[in-house]
């Protein structure tokens, strides 16, 4: 019986799963953030992660308070880098 099974808490991949879900949810808001802060021309820049990773902070800064303590401002951002097809592009096609 591990660890998880004794306490009945979550296992490690079904918190990620949940995060990711909560995430997802807010896909619109994160992807109006980075509308207003992405502007054409940028599209080869914002794939350095140094770059994009102030406009993550930023939208993150955006989430609503419970989303921000279950989701940290470091996983929010990865999650942010791995899913910068679905929130740059939008951005500059404005």
């Amino acid at each position: 019986m591990s660890f998880f099974q004794k306490t009945n808490l979550p296992s490690s991949e079904t918190v990620v799963n949940q995060t990711q879900n909560v995430l997802n949810q807010y896909l619109p808001k994160i992807q109006h953030v980075f509308q207003k802060h992405i502007k054409p021309g940028v599209l080869t820049a914002a794939q350095n992660d140094n770059v994009l990773q102030p406009v993550c902070k930023l939208a993150y800064s955006t989430l609503p308070f419970p989303v921000r303590l279950i989701v940290s401002e470091d996983k929010f951002v990865d999650f942010c880098l791995a899913n910068r097809d679905k929130l740059v592009a939008p951005a500059v096609a404005i």
